[in-house]
């Protein structure tokens, strides 16, 4: 397959009606988790004023972050909305909270981590429920490729996402960079994944 044939095979899905908003909402998501980890150390070593909480904190939400598959299959397989909708509230509502708490220099340990535990435990598995729309909207023929250019475009916003991170501390410390992945997150892409 040439260069040209292939760019227009990955055009056509992307102009297919129910997948172009999809996409665009999964990719904010997705941009949104890209820049999470690195503000929340960041955000977690400001308030506590300790390396080792804001270790400890990114150590249990990457942890935690393990009961993806869990939520994949009763989320994304299925299509849940309510219970992708309370997903969501206690992630964006984790990610308020650490916010709040490093705003007010909460150096202790245990709500920090807590907070990151929480967020770690409900963050929506966006890339299964973005693979599943697109096992729903394309044909057979077409889905090793819309499955190749979902990969890719989750890879490209995961590199850009510490980036955007960088930046945003640069122009106003870490809790922009914290504010503006909740901001990211809430309100883009779960609707789409709620129903079909």
């Amino acid at each position: 397959m040439s260069l040209s044939s292939g760019a227009a095979a990955y055009g056509r899905l992307l102009r297919l009606p129910a997948a172009r908003r999809a996409v665009v909402a999964s990719s904010v998501c997705r941009l949104s988790y890209g820049t999470l980890v690195l503000a929340m150390l960041l955000v977690v070593e400001q308030a506590s004023r300790s390396f080792a909480v804001a270790g400890a904190a990114t150590a249990v939400f990457s942890l935690c972050t393990l009961s993806a598959p869990v939520k994949a299959r009763f989320l994304g397989d299925r299509h849940r909305r309510g219970r992708v909708g309370l997903l969501s509230a206690a992630y964006v509502g984790s990610l308020l909270g650490l916010g709040l708490l490093a705003s007010r220099d909460a150096r202790g340990a245990i709500p920090l981590v807590a907070v990151s535990a929480t967020a770690g435990l409900s963050v929506p598995p966006v890339g299964a429920m973005m693979r599943a729309r697109w096992a729903w909207i394309t044909a057979p023929t077409d889905r090793q490729r819309a499955f190749a250019l979902d990969v890719a475009l989750e890879d490209g916003l995961f590199l850009a996402g510490p980036l955007l991170t960088g930046g945003l501390v640069a122009l106003d410390g870490p809790g922009l960079a914290m504010w503006v992945t909740a901001a990211l997150f809430t309100g883009t892409c779960l609707p789409h994944f709620g129903a079909r």
